[in-house]
């Protein structure tokens, strides 16, 4: 994130108005240690204030939206499936981007959220071999568990996206017809180098005319020859489309999606206040 953003600077001028807001609070309530606030262009403010230090890198790579308090408030409990290509084109950097993209996203779900990773090529293979068919609780321990699993993907063959997307689309439409999972929103993360069709047969059979499933794509590498595909899967399924070309675009362009997700809450007409489970500051 860039600190000269004019997005950035004018959310940071206009927020310090929630000072006096938070020193009325405190004088109120002095059992109040942190109050925060999480903006989605990525800039954050804490009371009270302290300095930040920088990583051995001379990167600060905190972002609110990774929190667990930010995620909860800003959607819907949800279930998703990744779908990650490893196919032989994605060999060398774009399986390190990749595996780096589907961090990520994980680190964007919460305990309310229920998920699985695939990964395919000629064939469907799901990361974790025990987990076949279902999905698990994205609290930390399985989705550290899963993290592990990443490491151990490589990269052959051919990239056979329609088998992935029927199995995505049987898991979640599965569950939600037993009730299982968040029972809310469901959303599909395609992380590829790109597809060579629109695969319209599948989702005329498994999401239209309802597109209760959202489609978020994620084009890996610089090419861009195979993006018009993946853009009108993202358009014809209301989901968005995105292009990662360097490690350094993974975390903004994965937080892009939860925009998208949390338009249902914006357009309501009754704005809820959201309560999330007591949080344990780690930062």
């Amino acid at each position: 994130m860039y600190n000269k953003d004019p997005d950035i600077v004018n959310g940071v001028y206009w927020s310090e108005a929630l000072n006096k807001v938070f020193v009325d609070n405190f004088e109120k309530d002095p059992s109040l240690i942190w109050q925060y606030f999480g903006s989605a262009k990525g800039f954050f403010r804490q009371y009270p204030g302290v300095k930040w230090h920088p990583d051995e890198h001379g990167v600060i790579s905190f972002d609110c939206r990774n929190r667990k308090w930010y995620i909860q408030a800003a959607t819907s409990p949800k279930d998703v499936v990744i779908l990650v290509d490893v196919s032989g084109s994605m060999k060398g950097l774009r399986l390190t981007i990749a595996r780096q993209t589907v961090s990520s996203i994980l680190d964007t779900l919460g305990d309310d959220d229920f998920f699985n990773i695939i990964a395919y090529n000629q064939e469907v293979h799901y990361v974790e071999p025990c987990l076949n068919g279902t999905l698990v609780q994205a609290d930390k321990t399985n989705k550290d568990h899963f993290r592990a699993h990443l490491d151990r993907l490589f990269a052959k063959g051919l990239g056979l996206l329609g088998d992935a997307l029927t199995e995505a689309f049987t898991i979640l439409n599965e569950f939600n017809q037993a009730g299982r999972g968040s029972v809310c929103s469901r959303a599909i993360m395609l992380v590829t180098d790109g597809a060579t069709k629109m695969y319209d047969e599948v989702f005329e059979k498994y999401n239209w005319p309802e597109r209760k499933v959202r489609i978020f794509p994620y084009l890996i590498g610089r090419e861009s020859a195979f993006a018009d595909n993946l853009k009108w899967m993202a358009c014809a399924n209301k989901g968005y489309f995105s292009q990662i070309s360097t490690l350094a675009d993974v975390q903004e362009n994965v937080m892009r999606y939860l925009h998208v997700m949390s338009r249902p809450k914006v357009i309501d007409h009754e704005h809820d206040m959201v309560w999330t489970e007591a949080y344990v500051d780690q930062a």
